[in-house]
């Protein structure tokens, strides 16, 4: 009966969108919302002969027509399902920006249909379901639970589809794989039930996007949750790879995203757990509480780790396995366990040298002590923590004063910080008796130069001296000798000291800092 096709042909004047065409308009649509919401994997859960594709395809029409995209399960394909039922049915609805899609849609379910391969005697059997579906978002999956179950049983056959009922556009999808003839592809028009090419020249139709889920009676409540490396958070390009520069933070940026597939459709309300791992060890932990809606994700921009933590763990001019894994809480049910864990190559740059920061201070008041490694770039800070009964004098960073520049922090106490470290340094401490200034000493009083000394140290401004004392900032006596107008420091460790010279006048005090000789 080939005779009725250009029948058909010319009271619908149908026209199909050419595979070639379809990708083009697809792509100046939104390919990446189309490849995420056809995503999926088929499990035994669901019922379909569509394919997992990145691109779907579309069929239109050039003027109102009314048909139906229907998928076929026959006896033996129902077996391993007899006796459960039939609860959702989701298909793919399509749109073209330059030919807007108009029409309305109906999900249709058919139980003890025939099929002969001619379409004058096919038949989908006995009408189960007809639910007019709203709230269609052309390019995402639509699912429709069924306002009445359908017991499946296996002695019957099991038509599964739409009725599409269009004034305008390319209403509807299928994929891009081979057809499952008689089965994934079947075509349903002005009363006649048939494969696309019975009613169609050249439809190019594989097949159609619809499916349906069988369940116990109890619609499976599956969430997807998984994770994955990108560039930012605004492009969001996923990477597989990152190269973290000399003196900068590796400071990952990580989506967790919850998939809607067929199987997974709620949204997640709960402990996001986070878990990295350096090389297969664990690295850190992170947990949020927050909700993932389904079809959506929230991207984390998580400070991992320091410019020192780079030095310190080793990793400067190294490469590493670094994954992130999203954990799934106990009550969750995650239908794709295999996408909940993502790792890139992370290389990090050498540091070309590093620098020192040399305390001169030996008295344990300042914080951290000793020599001091830095990496180019890095920043250092200092606690200073006076002797009991002293205050702060002078704090000199190679030798010039940047008294000014210590700052008082809530919790940690006075501090001088080096910032963008680019050379070596050193810092050193001097104090005086808390609540004496030097604006309060007389104009008489003693002097002490060259300070800071490496050798000698000269004394002026007092007569009748009578003996000499240093004191270290411990106050410990640490030298001393008779009357003299200058001393021999040269044994001295380097670092501040409290000058002690007794006259006939009473005892008059200096500090000074001795310095090593280079």
């Amino acid at each position: 009966m080939k005779n009725f096709i250009p029948l058909f042909i010319t009271l619908i004047a149908l026209c199909i969108l050419p595979y070639s065409q379809a990708q083009v308009l697809l792509q100046n649509e939104n390919l990446s919302t189309v490849q995420q919401d056809n995503s999926w994997d088929r499990t035994t859960n669901w019922l379909t002969w569509s394919q997992n594709t990145d691109i779907y395809h579309m069929i239109g029409f050039n003027n109102s027509v009314d048909y139906y995209a229907m998928q076929r399960f026959t006896t033996s394909d129902l077996a391993p399902y007899n006796g459960m039922q039939l609860t959702q049915v989701r298909f793919l609805p399509s749109n073209v920006a330059s030919e807007p899609t108009s029409a309305t849609y109906t999900v249709v379910v058919y139980t003890g249909g025939d099929y002969e391969g001619y379409y004058l005697y096919n038949s989908p059997g006995t009408l189960r379901c007809s639910q007019v579906v709203n709230d269609i978002t052309y390019g995402h999956w639509k699912t429709v639970v069924l306002s009445t179950p359908i017991t499946i049983n296996s002695s019957q056959e099991l038509w599964i589809g739409v009725r599409v009922q269009a004034t305008q556009g390319y209403a509807m999808s299928h994929d891009d794989a081979t057809a499952v003839a008689g089965k994934g592809d079947l075509m349903g028009y002005n009363g006649y039930w048939g494969v696309p090419d019975d009613f169609l020249t050249d439809p190019e139709i594989h097949n159609w996007n619809v499916a349906g889920c069988v369940s116990d009676g109890v619609v499976d409540e599956f969430i997807d949750l998984k994770v994955k490396f990108i560039n930012n958070g605004t492009s969001q390009t996923q990477i597989t790879s990152l190269n973290v520069p000399a003196s900068s933070s590796f400071r990952p940026v990580a989506v967790v995203h919850n998939d809607n597939s067929f199987q997974a459709q709620l949204d997640y309300t709960d402990t996001i757990t986070l878990r990295g791992y350096m090389d297969g060890n664990l690295f850190s932990t992170h947990r949020y509480f927050d909700t993932l809606v389904s079809g959506r994700g929230i991207w984390m921009n998580i400070l991992e780790m320091t410019p020192a933590e780079v030095f310190q763990n080793g990793y400067c001019g190294t490469t590493h396995n670094f994954c992130y894994e999203v954990e799934v809480p106990a009550g969750w049910n995650d239908c794709d366990l295999t996408n909940n864990s993502a790792c890139i190559t992370v290389s990090f740059a050498n540091y070309s040298q590093l620098y020192h920061i040399t305390v001169l201070n030996t008295d344990s008041t300042v914080s951290p002590s000793g020599v001091v490694d830095i990496y180019p770039g890095g920043n250092q800070r200092f606690v200073i923590t006076p002797p009991e009964g002293m205050t702060i004098d002078h704090v000199l960073a190679d030798n010039v004063d940047v008294t000014g520049d210590v700052h008082m922090v809530i919790n940690i106490g006075r501090t001088y910080t080096f910032s963008n470290v680019q050379s070596d340094h050193t810092l050193l401490v001097t104090y005086r008796e808390d609540g004496v200034g030097i604006e309060e000493q007389p104009e008489n009083a003693l002097r002490v130069y060259p300070n800071p000394a490496t050798t000698r140290l000269y004394l002026d401004g007092v007569a009748g001296i009578q003996n000499v004392t240093v004191f270290d900032l411990a106050g410990r006596s640490v030298l001393s000798s008779g009357a003299c107008t200058d001393l021999d420091v040269s044994s001295l460790p380097a670092g501040s000291y409290i000058l002690h010279v007794t006259t006939n006048q009473g005892v008059e005090r200096a500090t000074f800092i001795k310095t090593s000789l280079k």
